[in-house]
């Protein structure tokens, strides 16, 4: 009997040792295979990055030509600073600007590369047009539509500034002297003035239209670029000499403008913009969008919400104020925030002057104290007897102390004009 359950016990003890040693086999063969990956890892790394120091010192040294690297290892390897020198140097004409430009407005790749391709591209007129490609198909991928017209009218006025001329009459008296006709002529000179004063200015304004045939919300922010006219008045001399006085002129150029704008699309509805374009009908608008975000119905009505100025909702406006994915709206939510504020809490701020009633003397210096008592920790501006302006942070009491003279009893005031969150 004893000698059987030594027998199992033993058995037992064989067993767990085999189990253990499976165990720490197995271990050491995951220990052994995450190795072979790391190294594995590294080396494909450090192959990589040996690839891109090696055409570096081609490059450098003038063993291969910037156009001997096809413009796809430029862009896989990450090398754009290279790639774009090479845009500069190499002949506009060549085949491998030709391949760049094909590559460049097939869109075959991801949104990060079209954002480096945007800041690597030297060449205005490529960048613009590979811009409006890919705006064009984000519209189509979002079923958004854009159509824009213009309109002549009134665009502003300008000064027609003062100027004189001068110019001359001759008047000839002829007479005889000793039965001789003789004649003597006289020259006068004159002065006239014009200008001084402003005129209209006619031209035209670009009307943008974007249509949402899609059921979704859109935060959308695009940009407009043109080249339009703009002209103003110069002074320059009359007469060879500059001996004519002065004449006014109009001169016209070129500019290069552009107009961004943000908004939020609503399913099924339309938006327009208008501005101003220059005095003369510009040939081309480009029309590119720099972001699209599908958004919630309750994120959009609580945007706009936050945008109107019938919001009391602090919080709300502060919200978006946090989020850096509106950073483009971020004035004007701040403006927004700032009226709330000063709706909100300006009832509640308290102004007093307090001075010695009975020794106040406005012929003397007099010690005074503007007491000002608020609801919460905030900015204050306040204006002093004096008419100073003051802006202090004011938490619940503020006490100003102060000396004046020359002012009467009744003319000691003090008014907040303004508060703000601290």
């Amino acid at each position: 009997m004893k000698r059987s359950l030594l027998i199992t016990l033993l058995f037992s003890l064989t067993l767990f040792a085999q189990k253990s040693d499976n165990n720490t086999t197995s271990q050491n063969l995951a220990q052994e295979k995450n190795a072979t990956k790391k190294s594995t890892s590294v080396k494909k790394t450090q192959k990589k990055r040996s690839e891109v120091e090696k055409l570096r010192y081609a490059l450098k040294h003038g063993i291969i030509k910037y156009s001997e690297i096809p413009v796809e290892k430029y862009i896989k390897l990450k090398m754009w600073n290279e790639l774009k020198h090479a845009l500069s140097v190499i002949p506009s004409k060549s085949s491998f600007q030709a391949k760049f430009k094909k590559y460049a407005l097939s869109l075959n790749y991801s949104d990060e590369i079209y954002k480096q391709l945007l800041k690597t591209i030297p060449k205005r007129s490529l960048k613009q047009e590979l811009r409006n490609k890919w705006s064009d198909r984000e519209l189509k991928k979002y079923k958004i539509s854009k159509r824009y017209a213009y309109k002549n009218g009134p665009i502003g006025e300008r000064y027609v500034p003062y100027t004189e001329a001068t110019y001359y009459t001759t008047d000839t008296d002829t007479y005889t002297i000793n039965g001789q006709a003789r004649t003597i002529s006289k020259t006068n000179s004159h002065t006239s003035g014009s200008g001084g004063y402003n005129e209209k200015v006619y031209g035209y304004k670009a009307i943008v239209e974007f249509r949402n045939d899609s059921d979704n919300y859109y935060l959308t922010e695009i940009v407009e670029k043109w080249v339009g006219t703009t002209s103003e008045y110069k002074v320059r001399s009359r007469g060879a000499w500059g001996d004519g006085g002065k004449e006014s002129y109009l001169s016209t150029r070129k500019v290069n403008f552009s107009h961004d704008d943000a908004f939020i699309l609503k399913p099924h509805s339309k938006h327009k913009i208008q501005f101003e374009v220059g005095e003369t009908e510009p040939k081309l608008l480009n029309i590119s969008i720099n972001n699209i975000r599908v958004i919630s119905k309750e994120f959009a009505e609580d945007f706009l919400k936050a945008l109107s100025n019938k919001n009391e909702d602090l919080a709300l406006v502060k919200k978006f104020l946090n989020d850096d994915t509106f950073q483009r709206w971020h004035k004007r939510l701040q403006e927004n925030y700032h009226q709330i504020f000063k709706k909100i809490y300006l009832p509640y701020v308290r102004v007093k002057i307090l001075y010695d009633t009975k020794n106040y003397d406005p012929d003397f210096n007099n010690e005074i104290t503007v007491l000002i008592t608020t609801p919460r920790k905030m900015y204050v501006t306040y204006r002093l007897p004096n008419g100073e302006k003051k802006t202090k942070l004011v938490n619940i009491i503020l006490k100003d102390k102060m000396s004046v003279k020359d002012i009467k009893k009744d003319d000691l005031k003090s008014t907040i004009i303004d508060v703000q969150d601290y």
